[in-house]
């Protein structure tokens, strides 16, 4: 991987550090030289390779340059060697350590701008706001032109309410550089603060246009539209929103990887990566970890990801078959289990049907409890006609779910097709009506049952199930209305929609399919106090639906109704007990809601290892982590945030490592598990 290249800033950081060990900074300073603070010692003993080694070999070095006599020049080459090791624990995640090199910088070197931006910096990343604020003023006194340092303190003074300080910082810097995205993002969020939606969205698109990856612009975009009563245009925005935020540009904080040696950083650089659909550079990081730490079975599964993003299947499928040998005799199953499932997806894809079967059979035996694995493969045996196997394991799904949970009817279904296509058909028939029963506002479902019947030579039968699915539609002026809205719906024409499922519930309020198209509809709009009236509606007449339950929960968060959806989340969650994405949203709202008094971290805890016990996964461990925080209990949630890597987790095994529980910053943050 070719390393980027680095401003003179970074230079003589750089330079120092290529001779200069981080377990130096623990070293003991001579009487001779200012009082400098030892960093906490690390066990390194758990860490990769190349990072220990890299570490440890510079320890003497450090050692051998505090031993020097304290001159003007050896203080000063100290100073950036300890500005680069505190660099470097930024870029190892041992923030604390980091902010001890970053002091003895500044003890050595006060007048030096670097040393309190960086500190300034750390303070922001562990929460520590006014700290920050208070670090960038003190560096813009006497580097007025660092750009970095205006956009990091308008965030911060944006985090802190203080909006008309931010519209001070994020002015300057447009100043400086009247291009730069996070800029005009800044003083959009600085708008619709104050106020100002019209203005919000001027300063929003100028951003995007700036930056079309930043997706994250377009949730503060749509709710600026709605606020100026343009639905279309805040659904269009939403629509697109995604998790990218604009980028700061920060030659100091950006080229850590100049620094960083080991195949743990390049994981992190790819993960984010991925994040953010840069998949060239998600390869190179991956492939770079690779490079360092042969066999690291993450990164040859991001490898994987990014290769197909940019249309490499075959070379995704090549990684994934290296990767299998790299696993050890004692990894957990779930390790060579995951590798084989991506496999096998891989394979079906590519449409090698008998290669992709086999991959997930092998994978199943390895997790046979995983459902979602078994319906996998399920469905491709039964695409490909192998209906004998597939109604095995449609039968085991069947037997191992309860009744209750919200994949039954669809798979009841599925099973009922399998069946007809063996000529089991009364068999068949009991599977088209258990969903039928389970669902019973889907007219959709009830029309496969008249299909069904049809094929069983019961035409009665077949006419009262046609009739039944029509009265569900509002007969025909009402499927009419239905379709016509759809229609609208699909080309963006809301209102007009919005007007058709009004009018056809008018006519027929126990029309479930107009209810739950106007409650969607409602959302997507972010009208989200108008939706949660809809979804409740649906209840009223199907109080086990799962996607009315979703739709309630979704629709009170994204309102910032916390306590509400505590309360929709227990509902939800007595009528599909063993949804698990429900579980995680309800343990990620009680660790983190953004109303204190809506959080209840013991609760948290106890849904939390219920879950684990059923599904360990990355979000239950985070899940799990983020509880554990909310009650204090922060060294077994520091160990479990640090098997969990990209940006946001990052930010939080910071905030764990300065004993801070993590509070949401909204709702999206709650809702990963349902979106």
């Amino acid at each position: 991987m070719t390393k980027p290249s680095v401003g003179p800033i970074l230079a003589a950081l750089l330079s120092a550090c290529a001779l200069l060990g981080l377990a130096a900074c623990g070293g003991r300073p001579s009487a001779k030289w200012p009082d400098l603070q030892p960093t906490p010692d690390l066990d390194l003993s758990g860490a990769e390779a190349g990072a220990r080694d890299q570490l440890e070999s510079q320890r003497a070095e450090i050692e051998a340059l505090l031993a020097q006599p304290a001159t003007a020049d050896a203080q000063a080459e100290a100073a950036e060697s300890f500005g680069a090791l505190g660099l470097l624990y930024v870029a190892y995640e041992f923030l604390a350590a980091a902010e001890v090199c970053l002091d003895n910088a500044a003890t050595l070197q006060p007048e030096d701008y670097r040393w309190t931006y960086l500190r300034g910096y750390l303070a922001g990343v562990q929460g520590r706001l006014p700290e920050a604020v208070a670090r960038y003023e003190e560096t813009l006194e006497r580097e007025e032109a660092l750009l970095p340092a205006w956009l990091r303190l308008g965030r911060a003074h944006l985090e802190l309410g203080e909006s008309a300080a931010a519209r001070r910082a994020f002015e300057e810097a447009l100043r400086l550089a009247p291009e730069v995205a996070a800029a005009h993002e800044g003083l959009g969020r600085v708008a619709a603060a104050e106020g100002d939606p019209a203005a919000a969205v001027e300063a929003f698109e100028r951003a995007l246009a700036l930056e079309p990856r930043a997706t994250g612009v377009y949730y503060a975009l749509g709710q600026a539209h709605r606020d100026l009563g343009d639905g279309e245009a805040a659904a269009a925005a939403l629509a697109r929103r995604g998790d990218v935020a604009t980028r700061i540009p920060d030659p100091l904080i950006s080229s850590l990887a100049n620094v960083a040696e080991s195949a743990q950083f390049y994981l992190m650089q790819g993960a984010e990566a991925l994040e953010d659909e840069r998949f060239e550079d998600a390869a190179a990081a991956y492939r770079e970890a690779i490079e360092r730490d042969p066999g690291q079975l993450a990164a040859a599964r991001g490898l994987a990801f990014a290769l197909e993003a940019l249309g490499d299947a075959e070379g995704a499928i090549g990684v994934l078959e290296e990767g299998l040998e790299w696993v050890a005799p004692d990894a957990p199953d779930d390790d060579l289990a995951e590798v084989l499932r991506l496999l096998g997806g891989l394979h079906l894809r590519l449409g090698r049907h008998s290669e992709g079967i086999e991959r997930l059979r092998e994978s199943l035996a390895l997790n046979p409890d995983r459902p979602t694995l078994r319906a996998a493969l399920a469905n491709a045996l039964a695409r490909t006609e192998r209906f004998d196997e597939a109604l095995v394991e449609f039968d085991r799904l069947v037997d191992e779910m309860d009744d209750s949970d919200p994949a039954i009817p669809a798979l009841w279904e599925k099973r009922g097709t399998v069946r007809m296509a063996l000529g089991q058909r009364r068999g068949a028939l009991a599977d088209f009506r258990a969903a039928a029963a389970a669902e019973p506002a889907d007219s959709e479902l009830r029309r496969r049952l008249a299909a069904a019947l049809d094929r069983l030579g019961d035409s009665a039968a077949a006419a009262r199930e046609r009739a039944a699915a029509e009265r569900l539609a509002g007969g025909s002026d009402g499927v009419a209305r239905l379709r016509v809205a759809e229609s609208r719906v699909r080309a963006g024409r809301y209102e007009e929609a919005i007007a058709l499922y009004r009018e056809t519930l008018r006519q027929d309020p126990t029309l479930q399919p107009a209810r739950f198209g106007l409650a969607s509809v409602l959302g997507h709009l972010g009208r989200f106090d108008q939706a949660v009236a809809e979804f409740e509606a649906l209840l009223e007449s199907s109080p086990r639906s799962g996607v009315a339950h979703r739709g309630r929960v979704v629709s009170l968060l994204l309102a910032e109704r916390w306590g509400e959806a505590r309360l929709a989340l227990r509902d939800a969650l007595s009528a599909l007990p063993r949804d698990r994405d429900l579980a995680l949203t309800q343990i990620r709202l009680l660790a983190t809601a953004p109303d204190p008094r809506v959080r209840d971290g013991a609760l948290a805890e106890e849904v939390a290892r219920r879950v684990a016990q059923v599904s360990d996964s990355a979000s239950s461990r985070e899940a799990l982590a983020l509880a554990l925080a909310e009650q204090g209990l922060f060294p077994p949630a520091i160990e479990l945030q640090r098997s969990l890597s990209g940006a946001l987790a990052a930010e939080r095994l910071a905030a764990f490592e300065a004993g801070r529980a993590w509070t949401a910053r909204g709702a999206d943050e709650i809702l990963v598990d349902l979106r």
